[in-house]
Formats: structure tokens, sequence, C-alpha cells
């Protein structure tokens, strides 16, 4: 809005008469002790003060609360001004922090290496002594509840392939698994089979069933007697027989390609079949 002239051009100025000064403050004339609720009135901050001083303070108070404590660094600080006051917090050295009992320490043994790891991340992220145990409370928490979780998948997961090896199996399911992991032992270097046998003793059931059947089927399409005797059901036990089930398999693709699941298998079951040839000849002289 623009200015309001006078006749002469200059600009008009509105005169106020009223006095510029505030009337003094005459405080109320309240009984502080019959005006706060009777359950208020015991409390230090308001027995025995009066109307005046109940206000001043209520004042200071909330000046007070939106105030940063002092040390605090702004929101907006650097990054250096952050990593002095964190270390005003964390502990001089790592041995202050002192690992609390949880259901995950008691169901698993802590090692140097995690409490280490621990103790490195809360100093890094400037945690206080006070308040390290509650944290490490609340990530063991979580670390037990997801190894429960992690057991039942576990549990469910075997079980499901127990059960798929009785049902592919049945009855001789014992007996295949047996020769499946015999397989497995008499196709390594002989320095290995005591690790291999280690690690078959707590193999678990998916992993088993599948070493199960891929040696199965390896048995049935190319070990198996009667794939190497032309369908004899060999059980006997004279050089004729020996003789022509080794001819039998050396004939065979198991035997010949260096690249088939059998070769060593083919072999060494020629060797013994050779072996038994020779110890009949030796007794026979």
């Amino acid at each position: 809005m623009d200015p309001e002239l006078n006749p002469d051009g200059t600009i008009k100025v509105a005169v106020n008469n009223s006095s510029s000064s505030a009337p003094a403050y005459t405080p109320p004339d309240i009984k502080m002790g019959e005006a706060i609720p009777p359950e208020f009135r015991d409390k230090p901050f308001f027995k025995d003060k009066t109307f005046v001083e109940v206000i001043k303070e209520h004042v200071n108070l909330q000046t007070l609360l939106g105030q940063r404590p002092t040390g605090i660094p702004k929101d907006d600080a650097s990054d250096e001004e952050w990593g002095k006051f964190v270390s005003t917090l964390k502990p001089k050295s790592l041995d202050e922090y002192v690992l609390p009992e949880t259901e995950f320490s008691k169901a698993n043994k802590r090692t140097p290496g995690y409490e280490k790891a621990v103790k490195e991340i809360m100093a890094d992220a400037g945690v206080p002594k006070r308040q390290f145990p509650k944290v490490v409370e609340g990530i063991e928490k979580f670390l037990s509840q997801a190894q429960v979780n992690q057991t039942g998948q576990t549990k469910a997961q075997e079980a499901e392939f127990e059960k798929l090896l009785d049902t592919t199996y049945g009855a001789n399911k014992q007996i295949v698994i047996d020769r499946a992991k015999k397989l497995m032992g008499d196709s390594v270097d002989p320095t290995l089979q005591p690790k291999v046998a280690e690690v078959l003793k707590n193999i678990s059931n998916d992993q088993l069933f599948v070493l199960t059947a891929v040696l199965e089927g390896i048995h049935k399409k190319y070990i198996a007697e009667d794939n190497f005797s032309g369908g004899g059901g060999n059980t006997g036990g004279d050089a004729v027989t020996w003789q022509t089930e080794a001819e039998t398999i050396m004939k065979s693709e198991a035997y010949k390609d260096f690249r088939n699941p059998a070769y060593d298998f083919s072999h060494q079951k020629v060797q013994e079949l050779f072996q038994k040839i020779a110890a009949t000849k030796i007794n026979k002289k």
C-alpha cells in the first residue's frame, strides 16, 4: 500500500498519543498452598513457592529442555567433531567391556575371535561401557533365535530325506547306503580314505541321498556283477569263472575309458580277480 501524502507532498505520519510505557506488573494475590492441587502441595518444586517463582521456574525449565546438552555436537557438525565426542563415550580399553551371559552364550561357547570382534565393533561405534551388555544381549538374542530356526529347518530337511531314502530303497536301504559308502571309499587314494570315512560318518541325509542315488545308478549301470559276467550271476569261486569275469570287465567301457566313473573300480576288480586266480594256482602246486 502506498504511503498517504500531505498536501505539500510530504509523508503523513500517524501519531500515537497513548503512553509508550506498559503499566507495572502486579502479581495476583494467589495463595499457592490453596491453589495447587493437594497431591502436589508437598512437592519440593512447589512447596513454599510464590506464584511468580513457580512461573519463572517453569519458563527456565522449558528453555533448558529446548537446549542441546553441553558438549554434544550439532547434527551438521563435522566427522572430526563427532569423532572426538564419540571417543569420550567408549572405554579407553576393550577389556572394560564385559560380555553378559546370554542364552546364546550358554548354548554356544564364544570364541576369542568372536569376543574380540564384538568389542572392536562396539568401540568403533562409541558404545558406552554401561550400554555394552544391553547391546550384546540384543544381538545374541537375534542370533539365538536364528539358530533355533535353522535347527528346526535342518531337522525337517533330515526327516524329509530320510523318508525319501525309505521310499526309494525300502528294505534294502541300508544295503544300498553301505554299498555307496564303500564305493566312495574304494574309489579314492588310500591316503584319503580315513578322511572320506570321517566325512561319511556325519553326512547329512540330503547329501547322503544324492550320493547314494548317483552311486547306486553307477553300480547298476557299470559295476553290478551281472553286467560284467554277461548276466550269469557269478557266485562261483573257480579260476575259470574268475578268468571269464575279468575278461568281461576288461572289454567293458568302464574298464577302457578313464573318464568313466567306474574306471578305477573296474581295474581294481580285475586286479582282485587275477590275484584270486594266482592264489588258486599256487595252492594247487
